[in-house]
């Protein structure tokens, strides 16, 4: 006998494998992506007035 699912089955796996190691205050891989490149252009931007500041 093969185990075989349903699509709907298959769905909420796929949905489940994607979501792992994934931080619980994120929806999708793509919010956390967002996430990191924002905060990394703001660090640009927080050294950049530093180093204007203190030239």
């Amino acid at each position: 006998m093969t185990n075989q699912e349903t699509p709907q089955e298959e769905q909420i796996n796929t949905e489940e494998d994607e979501k792992i190691g994934l931080p619980s205050i994120f929806k999708n891989w793509t919010q956390m992506y967002v996430f990191v490149l924002g905060e990394l252009v703001l660090l640009i931007c927080l050294f950049y007035m530093f180093t204007k500041l203190f030239e």
